[in-house]
């Protein structure tokens, strides 16, 4: 087997706002694919998609140096330093502790 023939699938159009409206048909046109399917309300499903989405923040340090270099409690310190700057971030945006 090859993969999927694409004229037996609609392609769906689920980019914010009137994205799906702006571009609906060349690339699926060109594929030969069944049709286009673009939500009733895309400004609405992009919007409802955002508020429902998790929380989310990524810390990151980095430090260049050989493995053995680095001791347990160095790692530790720098856990500790990223996971205030996480609580204090999150306070900042109005979640509590148990949370």
């Amino acid at each position: 087997m090859r993969g999927h023939d694409l004229r037996d699938f609609s392609s769906p159009r689920l980019w914010a706002g009137a994205g799906p409206l702006a571009m609906p048909a060349p690339l699926p046109a060109e594929l030969g694919m069944a049709g286009v399917v673009v939500p009733l309300y895309p400004g609405v499903y992009s919007a409802m998609g955002w508020l429902m989405s998790d929380v989310k923040h990524d810390y990151i340090r980095s430090k260049l140096a050989g493995l053995v270099a680095v001791t347990a409690d160095e790692i530790a310190g720098v856990f500790a330093i990223l996971q205030s700057h996480a609580e204090r971030d999150l306070r900042g945006e109005g979640f509590t502790p148990a949370r």
